[in-house]
């Protein structure tokens, strides 16, 4: 792993079960400069701190039960945190800023991921081998 002296390291979220806590304190155990980030109010973030337990965890960003969202992909894209939540880094409390509706997400996907729109153009990307994860259209991808 690599050295996390003075690196950020943004931490979402104390979690519904604590695990946000130890993470929060291991990473600042390894001299990592650790902001929590959470839509509790701070005092109570310290008192949970503190006391090394967890806190009432309220779900911000909610999406429909047919949705399946996996972040996995983005990270590994490169895609940054800030593009669908803001600037969370800078946030009191967190708080959604974008819809994260389908026709938003599918906008970012055919602006940002140059995602073909015509069925030549999505068969010849799709016949194409890409080294990194392709940004697409297909309706599984986010509906099971």
């Amino acid at each position: 792993m690599d050295d996390l002296r003075n690196k950020r390291v943004t931490v979402m979220g104390l979690g519904h079960f604590g695990g946000g806590i130890a993470v929060a304190k291991w990473l600042a155990a390894q001299g990592a400069k650790v902001l929590v980030t959470d839509r509790q109010e701070a005092g109570k973030l310290k008192e949970s701190v503190d006391q090394q337990r967890p806190i009432a965890w309220v779900k911000v960003h909610n999406l429909p039960d047919f949705v399946y969202f996996n972040h996995s992909q983005h990270v590994v894209s490169g895609v940054a945190c800030q593009r669908c939540h803001g600037p969370v880094e800078s946030m009191d409390r967190v708080a959604q800023v974008s819809p994260l509706t389908m026709g938003w997400c599918l906008g970012c996907h055919r602006a940002e991921a140059h995602v073909p729109t015509s069925s030549f153009g999505r068969v010849a990307a799709n016949l194409m081998k890409r080294p990194t994860p392709f940004a697409g259209e297909d309706c599984t991808s986010c509906h099971y």
